[in-house]
């Protein structure tokens, strides 16, 4: 594929980004804190499974974390089975050496995926030096470099995924997709827009790959139950929709408005939810990968680097009929995701927590569903 301009102002972008990474002092950062971040649980958890030890054996978990200087978040090991399955070739290395490796092949995964999503929904060239500078200083990035965690993947995988569906790469877009799982309770939303489009245009390979899916998640259950009986004991629901990490709207309303803070939560995110239904009732509508975001039970806030997705699904919608609004969004996007983001997160820093960051998936959400032509498949 050959570069054009909108690729180099893209690089032009990414290159900005790293210049105020930089700037920042994130480098430096990161060498004190990603190590102790969490990589370093899926790192721990993928290297005692590939030992034949148990992640999950909650014995085990407290003691581990002790040496990474903090305190548990649950009594075992988090992630579904899967993931430290998946990650195994991180194990064989140390963990400061597997710790870059997974952060700058993140990075350049989720820079070559929106770079092929910016082409597909085709967003003007200038505006994309917007998206390559987002991708890399929004605070979410931020965040996911330090913490270590799926962020870039994440938005990889969705870029992925939806630059390829509706091409002859069918295959691949359903393999990307299936990457979500990481983080199977945040992207339900995303995963039915997929499939329900998959569904009305006749991706049938799209279709085949959840199935086979669905059918290897069915006999790791029948094969290798245990495993999963023990990540069900050790992980509550209850407790991740209640952590302070979490930017979802629970968090959000308990902390502003106290006792009523369930109900305002569900009532919001039925509401959007049929305005995601009006806007587009089949999916294919970047408003529904908004509103996955918005309604997920639980995320933390560096998996809201993946936010840079349907923001640029819609910049590209609207550059169909004006480059000036496409231009204004993607602006007022990187605002959001950027100092915005960066100043929420530290107006909740006194609570001990991340009450705001919900906020930040509302605002894209919001600029979103002002984009009301569903894209068509190639």
């Amino acid at each position: 594929m050959k570069l054009d301009r909108g690729d180099l102002a893209y690089a032009a972008g990414l290159l900005l980004g790293v210049l105020v990474l930089v700037g920042l002092g994130v480098p430096a950062l990161w060498a004190d804190f990603a190590p102790h971040g969490d990589f370093a649980q899926h790192w721990f958890a993928a290297r005692t499974m590939s030992a034949g030890g148990d992640p999950y054996d909650p014995t085990v978990w407290p003691r581990f974390m002790a040496t990474l200087g903090g305190a548990p978040a649950a009594t075992s090991y988090a992630s579904p089975p899967y993931v430290p399955a998946a990650l195994a070739p991180f194990a064989l290395l140390r963990l400061d050496d597997a710790v870059a490796v997974w952060t700058v092949l993140g990075i350049a995964l989720a820079a070559l995926a929106v770079r092929s999503l910016l082409r597909t929904a085709d967003v003007p060239h200038a505006v994309r030096l917007v998206f390559g500078f987002t991708l890399l200083a929004s605070q979410a990035s931020i965040a996911a470099i330090l913490q270590g965690g799926f962020g870039f993947y994440l938005a990889a995988a969705l870029a992925f995924a939806l630059a390829w569906q509706g091409t002859v790469r069918q295959l691949r877009a359903g393999a990307a997709a299936l990457v979500l799982a990481a983080q199977p309770q945040a992207f339900l939303f995303a995963w039915w827009s997929i499939i329900a489009t998959a569904w009305r245009y006749r991706e049938v390979r799209v279709l085949t790959v959840f199935a086979l899916a669905g059918e290897a998640l069915l006999a790791s259950l029948a094969l290798v139950p245990t495993l999963w009986q023990e990540w069900a004991r050790g992980t509550s629901p209850l407790d991740a929709l209640s952590s302070s990490r979490a930017v979802n709207v629970l968090n959000l309303f308990n902390f502003v408005g106290g006792d009523r803070g369930p109900y305002l939560a569900a009532g919001l995110v039925l509401l959007l939810t049929l305005v995601a239904i009006v806007v587009s009732p089949f999916g294919g509508h970047p408003i529904w990968v908004a509103l996955t975001f918005v309604a997920a039970p639980f995320l933390i806030r560096s998996d809201q680097v993946a936010l840079v997705v349907p923001l640029a699904i819609a910049v590209g919608m609207a550059g169909r009929t004006s480059q000036r609004t496409a231009l204004v969004m993607a602006a007022i996007g990187a605002l959001v995701l950027a100092p915005v983001a960066a100043i929420l997160f530290g107006l909740g820093l006194p609570s001990g927590g991340d009450p705001y960051g919900a906020v930040v998936a509302l605002a894209v959400f919001a600029l979103v569903a002002f984009v009301r032509t569903p894209p068509q498949p190639a």
